[in-house]
Parts: structure tokens; sequence; C-alpha cells
């Protein structure tokens, strides 16, 4: 039922009143290449380019399960762009005035007909839906491979190539015309995404020098003084996501991870943070375990830095294919409570517009290994020498649902901090061939990973730090990382904050599908931040497996920077937060005064090669190998603070607009499968809490727009 402003909060009533002046007669449907009333409408980007070389070696068995994700256009981009102008324009009425997921959807949300006719037609098929997002732009079912051949047109089989048999369609599917599909997922188990290479810990012992700094492991409280965090901002009043897959366990369950957060608390005396597992794939996670040293450090990096938080939200998948990737993020903005922070350490390739003319050897379907051959050929979009396998030349079919789906994210005023990559300026997963410091080596392919990549999404690189050798850590020197992820993308324009910053030299020279329309322009370049990654000598220190550890990389840089934005919401005093926090980052950035003074800017270091201009270097200001720097988080936080303390706006509760009550301690709970939204409470020992037990997907399937207080006991 569509919504009435008169029945709605203030404040939600203003926003939909200015989306309907900025927006006024421009809904319409995006025009899709090939697209007609009636008829189909073949996907040429949703088929593994040189597939048509590789020989089949079979076929999957008819029965085998197969999840389909689908992104949909939402009606109204030049609205949409009209909306988030306003929204981060301090002259402006609707200045910070975020959605929240109810008004967002319907301001700009996929008309209810739409929706319905995609699900039919997935239901006519055979297939069984089990997510909608709120605003209707992904569409998730699962069915049997002979099901999905035939409403798809395709046909799925078996390849062997590069040590891996993998699952892919033979030709591109076609779907109905004029439903605004704008990409199909989970057609080949080809293209995911990766988590970095883990190897041995850093030196456990602490080591001090002549010169006067120290290496070793840092601990958080350490991390507060050398970044400096302000003590009397712990996060409260915030939320916490964390996108990830596989299993996570309780707090019961000893080396679980949720058992290691509970351990790392204890062992700093931290309170215990509150948290839900959200399982985004039919109420299930699965069952892998292969990440859970990776969910271990973001949980323990992002509460290191904001002990204070309210709550931690876990927005699981069962693995890292596109399908999966997709439902995480949906899930997140699907969620009426959804954090305003969230962290993504893991990435594959942009995507970009090759195909089949390009890679002609079956070798080139490679895409997480194999030895790097010349091929004779040069790459008709960037110009260098094409070597193969290089794999992910192939991209990804996430980024045509999740750059829209983010940038609703900056609409309702949340952020998605990711990893900028442990292969220097290459692509994060083209050949992880273990070579270099952590089993990492400088890649030669230059793509940027995604989702950090993203024009709506916070890219962040790393540093290597050493203490002063004093009771409080100081920095005594900090660099970057050799290893950090950046570059400039080829095929991303540059966004509206990223404008007129100097370093800025990359320009594009298609848009992603191949189009001239960004050519010539400056494009998107990353990282956007910095922070501690460490090396050999430098870590984190965290608990793995029921034992304390330590970890790296730029998957650590990302989570220290979630948690420290967490606390630089809570001194902002912004009601509604400070939103998407490039536009924050960026207008300091380009202040020369508070740049100076919130920022330390890393200035020596190098990740490799080629940069628009040579070799990626670090350079005062913003530059592709660093960003800004690092935050100096006190003074940061004491620029963009806008009054004394949170006040949450009439009718707002949670992250949609001020900030949330406090919560007790509780431990997890994972809804089971159900057709109807699951608000079984399940009291925790340790904290006498209850928590709403959420079953993501079918929560945004039937649409629930109301929001759930959690009871506390």
């Amino acid at each position: 039922m569509p919504l009435d402003p008169r029945t709605l909060p203030r404040s939600r009533a203003r926003i939909l009143a200015g989306a309907a002046a900025i927006a006024a007669g421009s809904a319409v449907i995006p025009t899709l290449p090939g697209a007609a009333a009636t008829g189909t409408v073949v996907m040429s980007a949703n088929v593994l380019s040189g597939i048509g070389r590789l020989t089949a070696t079979g076929q999957p068995a008819p029965a085998a399960p197969m999840t389909i994700a689908l992104g949909v256009a939402r009606p109204n981009p030049a609205g949409e762009a009209a909306a988030l102008h306003a929204l981060y324009d301090p002259k402006s009425p609707q200045y910070h005035q975020f959605y929240d997921v109810a008004s967002f959807n319907q301001a700009f949300g996929v008309p209810q007909s739409r929706r319905d006719s995609i699900t039919s037609w997935l239901r006519s098929g055979g297939l069984h839906v089990f997510m909608v997002t709120a605003p209707g732009d992904l569409v998730e079912a699962t069915g049997t491979t002979a099901q999905v051949n035939a409403l798809f047109n395709t046909t799925e089989r078996t390849y062997h190539a590069g040590g891996r048999d993998f699952v892919a369609n033979d030709r591109a599917p076609s779907v109905p015309a004029g439903l605004g599909i704008t990409t199909v997922m989970g057609l080949n188990t080809w293209q995911h995404a990766s988590l970095p290479q883990r190897t041995a810990a850093p030196a456990a012992a602490s080591r001090c020098y002549p010169t006067g700094f120290c290496t070793g492991i840092y601990q958080p409280e350490q991390m507060w003084s050398m970044y400096d965090l302000p003590p009397q901002y712990t996060g409260k009043g915030q939320r916490i996501a964390i996108l990830g897959e596989g299993v996570l366990g309780d707090e019961k369950t000893s080396g679980s991870v949720v058992a290691d957060l509970r351990m790392f608390e204890d062992e700093h005396h931290f309170p215990h943070v509150p948290l839900t597992v959200h399982c985004v794939i039919s109420n299930d996670c699965g069952t892998d375990m292969s990440g859970q040293g990776e969910w271990d450090l973001d949980q323990a990096a992002s509460t290191g830095m904001a002990p204070g938080i309210d709550h931690l939200d876990y927005y699981f998948a069962q693995n890292l294919f596109d399908t999966n990737q997709a439902a995480m993020i949906g899930g997140w903005l699907s969620d009426p409570q959804g954090p305003r922070q969230a962290n993504a350490s893991f990435a594959e390739c942009e995507q970009g517009p090759y195909n089949d003319a390009v890679y002609q050897a079956p070798g080139n379907v490679d895409g997480d290994g194999g030895v790097q051959v010349n091929t004779g050929k040069t790459d008709p979009v960037l110009g260098l020498p094409l070597l193969g396998p290089t794999g992910h030349q192939l991209g990804d079919n996430l980024e045509a649902y999740a750059e829209p789906a983010l940038k609703s994210a900056a609409m309702m005023g949340r952020t998605l901090f990711a990893s900028a990559g442990d292969t220097g300026t290459g692509c994060t997963a083209i050949v992880a061939d273990g070579i270099g410091p952590n089993g990492l080596g400088e890649e030669p392919y230059p793509l940027n990973p995604y989702p950090a990549g993203s024009q709506y999404a916070v890219a962040v690189g790393g540093t290597v730090m050493y203490r002063t050798n004093t009771d409080v850590a100081q920095r005594a020197q900090e660099y970057a990382w050799p290893y950090t992820g950046g570059g400039s993308s080829p095929f991303l324009v540059a966004p509206d904050y990223q404008q007129g910053v100097n370093n800025l030299s990359g320009v594009c020279v298609t848009d992603p599908s191949g189009g001239t329309g960004a050519t010539g322009q400056l494009c998107r370049g990353v990282p956007d931040v910095a922070s501690l990654s460490g090396d050999l000598l430098v870590g984190y220190a965290d608990v793995n497996a029921g034992k304390d550890s330590s970890n790296g990389g730029t998957s650590l840089s990302s989570p220290l920077w979630v948690g420290m934005w967490a606390r630089i919401q809570q001194a902002s005093g912004a009601p509604k937060g400070l939103g998407f926090a490039n536009y924050t980052i960026y207008a300091i950035g380009k202040d020369s005064t508070k740049y100076a003074r919130d920022f330390f800017d890393v200035t020596v270091g190098s990740n490799g090669a080629p940069c628009p201009t040579g070799a990626c270097v670090a350079l005062p200001g913003w530059d592709y190998v660093s960003g800004w720097g690092v935050p100096d988080v006190a003074k940061f936080a004491a620029d963009v603070r806008v009054q004394p303390k949170p006040v949450p706006g009439p009718g707002d509760s949670g992250q949609g607009g001020g900030p949330a009550a406090p919560a007790s301690n509780s431990t997890p709970t994972t809804a089971a499968a159900a057709t109807l939204p699951n608000t079984t409470g399940v009291t925790s020992e340790a904290g006498r809490a209850t928590l709403a037990a959420v079953g993501l997907g079918a929560l945004v399937l039937l649409g629930v727009r109301r929001r759930r207080r959690r009871a506390e006991r």
C-alpha cells in the first residue's frame, strides 16, 4: 500500500515532499539496450568472455540447485541524482535529511507492478523467490539447473580451466523485455570475490630499536593513542555492520567467531556488544568456515576502535559468489535498523567491456591462478600488453546491481568501507600466486577492486606504522604499505566529491559497457583514505579459533576505519549522522587548514605501477597509494561537530535517524527458514536480553516497512 505522507513522522514527510519537488515528472524506467515493450532481451554481459572456445566436460545434473539474482533498474535515476546532490549540498533545505528504508522506497523504488511481473515470471519457470529487496532492485530465487536453463534460454555446462572445475552458461541468457532487468547473477561458479591470503602472524614479541621506534603486535588501546581517538566518544548510539559469509557460531561454542569476539572483549575489558546474525540467503548462512580468520579480524578491528557501539550486525551469506554478495548488500540496505557504517573485506575485479575478440586463448578464462604469459596481444582499452591467464578480465556481474544499490546507501546516510586490496595497483583477485610478503604480490593488470572501487564506497588502503618507545604509544613513522591496493579505474567516472582533487589524473577510456559516454573524463581513483595494514613486523591483535592471534592487510585497514568513523559519527552530534563518509572526507581534504589538522599525510612509499603518470607513489595530498592519508580522529571529529550531543529526530529510532537506545548484552540469534517474519525472542544467559531473530530474506520479501523494537529485559 502506498505511503501517505500525512501519516508519517514530520521528518519523513519532509523528505518525501523534497523528493517529489526534486524529481517531479522525471520517473521513467531507464532504457535498456535492445529492450522493447514485448519480446526478450539478450543479456550479453552475463556470459563469460571466451567460454565458446573452451570444450565443455559435461553438464551438471538437471536437479542440481542454483541461486539466481536479478538486478532491477529503479525508475528514476535523474531524480535520484538530483536528490543525492541536495542531500549533500549545505545550502539545500534537504541537506543531511537522509531517507530511511520506507521513504526511499516510496520515492524511488521499483513499482509494485514491475516487481510482480518479475516474480511471476520466475515462479512460472518453477523457481522459488526468497528475496525481494525493499526498493525492489534485487530479486533472488532458487531453482534447479533444468529450470534455469529453460527459463533463461541457455545451457549450463561444466568446464575445466586453470586447474579449476566450474559451471557456466554456454551463451548469454534472455529475459523478458520491459522489466528493467540489468544483470543476471549466478549462472557461473567462476566469478566471485576473494579474501586476502593469510600467512603466519607477525612476530609476537615487541622489539624496540636504537633509532627510537618499536614494532610488534598493536593492541587496540595503542591504536587509540596513535590515531588520537577521543576517549569521551566510543561509538555510543551507533551500530556497525560486517558483510561476510559462512558459520559464525555462538558464544558458547569455543573457537567460533562469536566466542572469539567475547574472548577479545574480555581480554580488553570491553563490554559485550549485542549482536545479530542476519542470514540473507533463505535464512541460511551455510557451512563454510574458511573465512573465520577474516571475520575475527573484522570484528576485533571495528569494535576495538569503537567498543561502546550499541549493536553489531552481521549480514552473512553462504559464499562470495556474486549472488551472495548482492544479497549481503541488499539485506543491509533493506533493514530499517541497518547500521550507518558497514565493512566489506573482500573484492573482485571491476566490470570491464571485454569480449571474445580480445581473449582467444582458453587459458584466459582463468581467474585465480596460473603463470602469466605474454599473449602477443595488446588490450584495446588500456593499451597494455595482454598477459594471460589473468582472468577477471572477465569482470563481474555484481556491479550493475551494486553500483546503484550503494548509491541508495549514500542517500540513506550509510557508508560501505571496503578493503582496497593487497596486490598493489593490480586487481586483487587476478593471480593469487603466493609471492611477496604475506603471500601476496603486486599484480600487473590495472583494474580497481570492487566494491572498493565503487563511486559510493570508501576504499581504504594500507600503511605500515612504527610506534614510539613510550608508555603512551605514538606514531614514530608511517608509510604506505608496498602491497596496498590503489590506482585509477579505466571505466568508472570520478564522482562529484572527487572532482578537482590534485593528483587525480587518470581518464576513462570507455564506460563499463564499452560505450563512449565516459571517454576522456577523469576516472575514479582509489584509495580514498588509509590506515594500518601492517607488514611482517607489525600487526593488530585479535582472537582466532580461541587463541590470541594477530593479522593485517587492507582487510584490517577497512574495519579500523569503520570503528573510527563510528566514533566520529557519535562525536558529530548530527541528528541523522554525517551520511556517506566520502563527502565529509573530501571536503576536509580540499580545505588545506582542516586537512593539515585532521590527517597525517602519508608521503612515503609506493605500491607499484602503472598509475596514470607512471609509478604509483605517495605524494603530498591525495594520491593513488594512500588516498588522503590516515586520520587524527579527535581533530577530525571536532571539525565535523554539529552540536554537543546527538538528538533523535521526530519518530526516528536506531540508525534511520538519531542514535539507537543502548541495548543490553545478548547472544546472536539466527532465524530458521520461514514464510512469515520471525520475531521469536531468544534469551541470553549472559545478558538476559531478548533480541528479535531476523529472518531477513523473508522480511524484505514481504515488504515489512514498520520498525520493530527489540524488547529489553
